[in-house]
């Protein structure tokens, strides 16, 4: 075997169950990401000062915690991954920078070099 400049990913699932995850955003592209951890049962806080009304009904119904501000470092700890899905590149690079000194894996929607994982796409189609 031989390791090359690139690396191949390693693929893994994890059970996020239970588990605290961080979404900083609150637009349309991070209510998917939200979505997504909830269906998988984590723990979910997102910060972002405005939502959409999809994000309004899961703060209302208690499926998520929203703070509803802006980004700040100390939210970042305690979580076992953080996604960052603004839409704005100064922001998003602090919650890349706040998550890895933490050793906290990293997400940042649309910027690859900006990942520590990636979440493939997924198609559900009800029970096989």
């Amino acid at each position: 075997m031989t390791v090359t400049d690139t690396p191949t990913p390693y693929p893994i699932v994890l059970d996020l169950r239970g588990r605290s995850c961080l979404v900083v955003g609150g637009g349309p592209v991070a209510c998917r990401k939200i979505s997504s951890l909830v269906e998988a049962g984590a723990e979910v806080t997102v910060v972002s000062p405005l939502g959409t009304t999809e994000l309004r009904k899961m703060a209302d119904s208690r499926l998520i915690n929203w703070r509803k501000r802006d980004f700040m470092e100390s939210d970042i700890g305690g979580n076992v991954l953080v996604i960052g899905a603004t839409d704005t590149t100064e922001i998003n690079e602090r919650v890349y920078a706040s998550a890895r000194e933490a050793g906290i894996p990293a997400n940042i929607v649309d910027e690859p070099k900006l990942c520590d994982f990636f979440v493939p796409a997924v198609l559900r189609r009800g029970r096989l």
